[in-house]
């Protein structure tokens, strides 16, 4: 019981140092916010059109999910778009 108080606590500590926002920041010299999330918005429709259903086409979920954000990155790259970690 006492070990696994100490583990408990241990790691709510870890979890508290962990960054508040995970992701990626998109970038673009010379380009702002509102143009940015225009890009972002229609990189996302254009995805969720294209991409099959994951379980007709993917024996797993994370394949289905691992292939869509690959084509996102891709339709927000070909518009000069830049993923940079937060």
């Amino acid at each position: 019981m006492r070990r696994s108080l100490l583990i408990a606590v241990a790691t709510l500590q870890l979890a508290a140092c962990a960054p508040a926002h995970y992701g990626w920041d998109w970038t673009q010299p010379g380009r702002g916010e509102k143009e940015r999330d225009a890009a972002l918005a229609e990189c996302r429709h254009l995805t969720r059109g294209e991409a099959p259903s994951p379980y007709v086409a993917y024996p797993s979920g994370a394949e289905f999910y691992e292939e869509r954000e690959a084509q996102f990155n891709r339709c927000m790259e070909d518009r000069g778009w830049r993923a940079k970690r937060r």
